[in-house]
């Protein structure tokens, strides 16, 4: 008998060390997973390295982020381009999108 995984515990797990290998800073970013028609995705404003297992939500992949958007727990304001991709790329079954400090940094002094 196969044991149940526990999806936001990886992702949870994740989050600190993205914090803990310096590849953000905060809430800077998301990650999500999907598992069948579903994703799991970090709440709005949840820190990668406070986030708890409640702050990573279960989202139906098939349902309009519009109607998501209105529930509570808020998801991430990324989760339209976090479907987007998933719906695009059938083969994609995680995405991490960060915000690497000196990424941020040089970005800024292009003008």
């Amino acid at each position: 008998m196969s044991k149940k995984k526990n999806y936001r515990r990886i992702l949870a797990d994740l989050g600190r060390e993205l914090i803990d290998y310096g590849l953000t800073l905060g809430s800077g970013g998301n990650i999500s997973l999907r598992v069948k028609n579903f994703i799991y995705i970090k709440t709005s404003g949840a820190w990668f390295k406070d986030a708890r297992l409640k702050d990573y939500i279960k989202v139906p992949l098939r349902e309009s982020a519009n109607n998501i958007f209105n529930k509570s727990p808020k998801p991430s304001c990324e989760l339209k381009m976090h479907i987007f991709c998933y719906r695009r790329r059938q083969g994609i079954n995680c995405i991490i999108h960060t915000h690497p400090t000196y990424s941020i940094i040089f970005a800024s002094t292009i003008g």
